[in-house]
């Protein structure tokens, strides 16, 4: 990822970034994060950040308060370092054709639709389902 390239850091690399009970995982997505504070270019739709908030309060082993994962999402929102999109219903309608289109579970396709929409081609994530869409890179910093 080059420094003020524009790249998705998907769900559940910002799950394990504050996660600690992941280890190695928790280690490599906490740097990955760390590198987008620091110099910018990090991707997040409104749907990334809902799915982290529930996640992180109720589904990881050991869950992080709410008022802290405000805080974090608060931040994110705030800061010149992260750019956050999100659909509209043009894109919506767009994310149901690449559901039908690529075969990709739908709430992948309408992530697609946002990134292509705002000229985002690539993906940090252990989802595979975005390597169906043609014109996304994924990268997988766990391999």
């Amino acid at each position: 990822m080059k420094e003020t390239e524009e790249v998705l850091i998907d769900t559940n690399i910002l799950i394990y970034a504050y996660d600690n009970s992941e280890g190695q995982k928790h280690k490599k997505a906490k740097e990955i994060v760390e590198k987008v504070w620091k110099k910018g270019g990090g991707v997040l739709t409104i749907q990334n950040l809902a799915k982290f908030v529930f996640v992180v309060t109720r589904k990881v082993k050991n869950p992080i308060p709410i008022s802290e994962v405000r805080k974090v999402v608060e931040g994110i929102t705030r800061s010149s370092k992260w750019k956050i999109i999100d659909r509209n219903l043009g894109t919506f309608l767009k994310g149901i054709k690449i559901y039908e289109d690529f075969h990709v579970p739908f709430w992948d396709a309408q992530i697609s639709s946002v990134l292509f929409e705002n000229g985002i081609r690539k993906v940090v994530t252990e989802d595979t389902h975005f390597k169906k869409v043609p014109w996304l890179e994924v990268i997988n910093p766990f391999i």
